[in-house]
């Protein structure tokens, strides 16, 4: 378990990544809507301003996790050169 102390992130990136555990055919949009409590939680824990579209940018992926079944999620700061 972590604790974030870092405060609310405007615009962040977030990955998302799934470790799957052998070769299944798994559907893009249903791993996708399993993100919503994600999302969801973030919001909550006040990381993420609001849960809107326009307020992260989402990016998601797999790997292979042959021993068992992982979600692995990272918030990434977007650095600005303004």
């Amino acid at each position: 378990e972590q604790e974030y102390t870092g405060g609310t992130i405007e615009n962040p990136i977030i990955s998302i990544r799934w470790g799957l555990p052998d070769r299944i055919r798994r559907d893009w949009d249903n791993l996708i809507a399993m993100t919503k409590p994600i999302i969801d939680s973030l919001t909550m824990a006040s990381i993420l301003v609001d849960d809107s579209v326009r307020d992260y940018i989402p990016r998601y992926g797999w790997f292979d996790s042959p021993k068992k079944p992982l979600t692995e999620i990272k918030v990434y700061r977007l650095e600005h050169d303004d």
